[in-house]
């Protein structure tokens, strides 16, 4: 091999720790959910049938695919991460301190424009980095 060719390769594997991080950000952020400051009624939380972040008066935040009323009973939908099963939470309504739907477009916008902030960020410092080599 020429020196020109392991000085690229010496490069990229210097480069490919900082693909593996913007890699690693880029998946983190894709799973962010932003939810509404705004607190709706129950009712409105089933009618809606989006995700929900309840908190309740001792505190405890629970997240739940949609809301339903059956039977007489408030229930929150949950589905395992690995069976895809749907789990049904029962959860006493007088216990409810507020109830906020999650924002899809907020969390689309976060994710994505937080993504290209740190495409901007790494890369150019990437370029920059090594483009002092060249100049």
């Amino acid at each position: 091999m020429s020196q020109s060719n392991i000085a690229i390769m010496k490069i990229l594997k210097e480069q490919f720790r900082y693909i593996a991080l913007l890699f690693t950000l880029l998946i983190l952020l894709q799973s962010c959910r932003i939810y509404h400051r705004k607190s709706i009624t129950l009712d409105q939380a089933i009618k809606e049938q989006k995700q929900v972040k309840i908190k309740t008066v001792d505190n405890k935040t629970l997240k739940f695919k949609k809301l339903i009323y059956e039977d007489g009973e408030y229930y929150g939908i949950k589905t395992s991460a690995f069976t895809y099963e749907i789990h049904k939470i029962p959860f006493d309504k007088s216990k409810l301190q507020s109830i906020r739907l999650h924002n899809k477009t907020m969390s689309i916008i976060y994710g994505a424009g937080l993504s290209i902030v740190l495409i901007i960020i790494i890369g150019g410092y990437v370029v920059f980095a090594y483009a002092k080599d060249y100049l």
